[in-house]
């Protein structure tokens, strides 16, 4: 533990909420090491950097935390609670803003407690990953998949303030201190309900390219066709080429250089063989219909590894991905991203207008257009990337410019921004 006072909070006197205590950082950080530990109590600068938030640039005010706290189990996290309420220090877990936050570091709870084979579902502790998931399945031998989202295989499961798992919580810590089945609004996840899937005796991967810019709003509809039929019964995303494009690669590029399309879908038929063989000519043939769309299986394409449908083939597959690298990974030690999100009907012209806004946007920014959609039965959802040099003040200031720009003028495309960064560490 460090000798200098901990910044929990700058409240003055008196105006604190009824029942919250005045700040005592010095007696929080006391009582936290006396629950588990001093070694699991983090105060020191240097040690705390590596809790960082991760996608704020380097130099970003506020972008760690005051002090990280290690629970163990359930009963400590009671314990933590408990003694922030008393001394009036704010909490947070991986995945909030951190600024002025004593961040519950919960990766030491991570087991994977029960893996049920009939209900097809894992009940995990909130530090372990999906990764964890996956190696406990493969050591167990058991035919069971995991459906994770990009980027998230080593994300702790539990991080954030409510589960990432649409299984949901399956214990709570309220912020009374009270350990609780899933009810509570404000609460710390120390188990929860990882949903699986049974493996299928039969599947096929399968990537379909679009040719042209244009060519989402076609997408639209042919997805919207296909949900209905349950051809797809998930949402299916289309990413911009430049997302798959390996590390180093000049945003200058064709899709032709890349063997991709300007738009690529990234999918699978599951099932028996019968059911693989009847799904797969569907999905051909409603994608005929925009032109010059192609539809390639695995053994169509190269056999280099860092192909980019035998890379995602893995995830599709509900294994860990072959280049887990993100992102901002791309422009070294100094990269960092910050992100939009938006949610509008889905439609064609939604879909068009959203991506003309952000593409004309990005390029008078100076960034690279790094978007993808993911089209619902009735909502289509816009991610869009902007990652950038985060040692530079001038890209910072840029690259937050046209994230408020985006959230702003896509309200007049139709849209409403469902998740956005719009300061570092927000």
């Amino acid at each position: 533990m460090r000798d200098t006072p901990m910044a929990a909070t700058d409240l003055p006197a008196g105006t604190l909420p009824p029942g919250f205590a005045e700040p005592d950082p010095a007696s929080a950080l006391a009582a936290f090491a006396a629950i588990v530990g001093d070694e699991h109590v983090v105060a020191d600068p240097a040690a705390l950097e590596r809790y960082r938030e991760p996608h704020a640039p380097p130099a970003a005010p506020g972008a760690v935390p005051a002090a990280v706290v290690r629970p163990a189990s359930a009963g400590e996290v009671r314990g933590i609670v408990r003694a922030a309420r008393e001394f009036g220090v704010p909490l947070a877990v991986p995945g909030e803003a951190v600024p002025g936050r004593v961040v519950l570091d919960l990766s030491r709870m991570n087991r994977v407690l029960e893996v049920d084979t009939t209900l097809a579902c894992a009940v995990v502790e909130p530090g372990a990953t999906y990764r964890d998931v996956h190696d406990e399945i493969e050591r167990r031998g058991l035919a069971l998949w995991l459906d994770v989202p990009d980027g998230e295989w080593d994300v702790p499961i539990g991080a954030g303030p409510s589960p990432r798992t649409v299984g949901g919580p399956a214990e709570l810590v309220l912020d009374g201190g009270g350990l609780v089945a899933p009810d509570g609004d404000r609460a710390i996840v120390t188990k929860t309900v990882v949903p699986l899937l049974h493996e299928p005796p039969a599947r096929e991967p399968y990537l379909v390219t679009l040719p042209c810019e244009e060519d989402l709003g076609a997408f639209v509809d042919v997805v919207r066709g296909l949900r209905r039929t349950m051809v797809f019964p998930t949402a299916p995303t289309l990413r911009h080429v430049l997302l798959d494009a390996p590390a180093g690669t000049d945003p200058a590029a064709g899709p032709d250089a890349l063997q991709l399309g300007h738009w690529n879908f990234f999918g699978a038929v599951h099932g028996d063989a019968r059911t693989v063989e009847l799904l797969l000519p569907l999905v051909e043939e409603a994608f005929a219909a925009v032109p010059g769309a192609r539809l390639f299986r695995v053994a169509d394409r190269p056999a280099d590894p860092a192909d980019a449908l035998r890379v995602r083939a893995a995830a599709l597959a509900g294994r860990p991905p072959q280049d887990p690298a993100g992102l901002r990974d791309r422009l070294g030690p100094g990269g960092a991203r910050i992100a939009v999100c938006t949610v509008a009907p889905a439609t064609a012209e939604t879909a068009t207008a959203l991506d003309a806004l952000a593409r004309e946007r990005c390029a008078a920014a100076g960034f690279a257009y790094l978007a993808a959609f993911t089209v619902g039965p009735r909502e289509l959802r816009q991610a869009c990337s902007i990652v950038y040099d985060g040692t530079s003040p001038e890209a910072e200031a840029r690259a937050l410019a046209l994230c408020r720009a985006l959230v702003r003028d896509s309200r007049a495309a139709g849209a409403r921004a469902s998740r956005a960064r719009r300061v570092p560490g927000d």
